[in-house]
């Protein structure tokens, strides 16, 4: 009785099925989100995805001026609406901005994927790097991060904006 040893093929074909079956088999879907529920889900690292879920509302904070670990944020002229603004509070590198006439937000800075420097554009915080994308509150809108970006409390009182660092 004569062995065949199997070509090449062979051991590519069967090989690649056993890793396929082995990943198939350890993947779990990510725990739903509250985004989920909303309807915005992931999409995939597009940066222009439409902000469709409710994210929670980020311009009731309210400030009292002059009160432990509220700052007051000198800003002249503030942001136009729609628009932001990087800078520093209290050493921290942030993007203040003004999403509604009313309204002030702030989170950090860096990109929750690599570092990178995020922007504020139309009505979101998108970062240049790689296409995350983040609702205004900080939460996640579509990857290639599941991590939120860091929010802080903030709110405008008399023209004058305030947020609250830790």
């Amino acid at each position: 009785m004569t062995l065949l040893a199997p070509s090449r093929r062979v051991l590519l074909r069967d090989g690649s099925l056993l890793t396929l079956g082995l990943c198939l088999g350890c993947s779990t879907p990510p725990p739903a989100t509250k985004a989920d529920s909303g309807g915005a889900g992931d999409a995939g690292g597009d940066a222009g995805a439409a902000d469709t879920g409710a994210p929670p509302d980020v311009c009731a904070a309210a400030a009292t001026p002059g009160a432990d670990g509220w700052t007051a944020v000198a800003l002249d002229p503030l942001p136009a609406v729609g628009e932001g603004v990087a800078l520093e509070i209290s050493g921290r590198a942030v993007v203040l901005a003004r999403p509604d006439a009313d309204c002030v937000v702030v989170v950090s800075r860096a990109c929750t994927h690599q570092g990178c420097d995020v922007a504020f554009v139309e009505g979101r915080f998108v970062c240049p790097c790689h296409g995350a994308a983040f609702r205004r509150d900080g939460s996640v809108l579509s990857g290639p991060t599941s991590v939120p970006l860091t929010s802080y409390p903030a709110d405008m009182v008399d023209g004058a904006v305030w947020v609250q660092m830790p």
